[in-house]
């Protein structure tokens, strides 16, 4: 299963004041007392500028204000020189073991997306044949034979799995290449500039690469061909094509996709406005400006 797809259309109604239902039950008088912890709105932001890319951490700082409008207080932010493959997998496991039933959680990533096609099938394996795409931490370039420093889809997905066995409101958002149908060059010319790696570091390791995550990762979605149904997926361009950032009016680089999603969000904050009703405004907001 990929992470990197179109929007799932399961969840695609679900509010997106991300909030959960209460299955809380009223207490007999004569029973003992019972505290519940009410749900909470977490969100894990990374920015990863690797590569000279200019806009990522001015987009987490868009999803900060957004996500904060719509009553997130609980917040992480992982940008810059932190954002390591190792710390972003830090990071999101202590999400994981943060996150408590009925909490809304929110991972969001800005940065390059990358995608290899594997010189050989892998026999009897889950993923022969198919590319493997990953995103790309600000360690990439330290990457060598006896590691690689890109994070795939399937570890993205194993993670994915992990936290919905704690909660059913889980929304994944990645403004990068490779990984949904909606951004396309806002043909602003040298102010805009793409989110893909022109070159892939350790081609000829990813034979070995793709043994390994065959070896690592079973994941426990097999059985779901559409992928995680307790996850929304919101992202900015499918395999093979291109997300973009570009300046805005005020001379910041940003992501297009995060740009109008973050408008997006601000106005919806408060109302119970759904995911599908919000994204048909992004896809109308992304096509003018194309």
């Amino acid at each position: 299963m990929k992470l990197l797809s179109i929007i799932l259309p399961l969840l695609f109604d679900r509010s997106i004041l991300l909030s959960s239902q209460h299955s809380h039950k009223l207490q007999s008088l004569h029973s003992l007392p019972v505290f519940h912890m009410p749900p909470t709105k977490r969100a894990l932001l990374i920015a990863s500028p690797f590569g000279g890319l200019q806009g990522p951490e001015h987009d987490v700082e868009t999803m900060t204000k957004a996500l904060q409008s719509n009553g997130f207080n609980d917040i992480t932010k992982c940008v810059a020189a932190e954002a390591t493959r190792d710390k972003i997998l830090e990071k999101w496991r202590e999400l994981i073991d943060h996150t408590m039933p009925d909490d809304a959680i929110v991972f969001y990533y800005s940065g390059h997306g990358a995608l290899v096609n594997p010189h050989s099938p892998v026999s009897n394996s889950r993923i022969q044949s198919k590319s493997l795409q990953f995103i790309v931490p600000m360690d990439y370039d330290k990457s060598n034979a006896k590691g690689f420093r890109g994070i795939f889809d399937v570890e993205i997905s194993h993670l994915l799995w992990q936290i919905t066995k704690k909660t059913h409101n889980v929304t994944v958002i990645l403004d990068c290449c490779h990984s949904g149908r909606m951004a396309r060059n806002p043909k602003l010319g040298s102010h805009s500039s793409p989110k893909f790696l022109t070159e892939i570091q350790y081609r000829d390791d990813f034979d070995e690469i793709e043994r390994k995550l065959q070896h690592d990762f079973r994941l426990e979605g097999d059985g779901h061909p559409e992928g995680n149904p307790f996850t929304v997926r919101i992202v900015a361009g499918t395999q093979g094509e291109t997300a973009w950032e570009h300046t805005d009016q005020e001379g910041r680089w940003q992501g297009a996709l995060t740009r109008v999603l973050g408008i997006a969000l601000e106005e919806a904050a408060g109302k119970d406005i759904s995911w599908h009703t919000t994204m048909i405004r992004v896809r109308d907001a992304l096509a003018a400006s194309s």
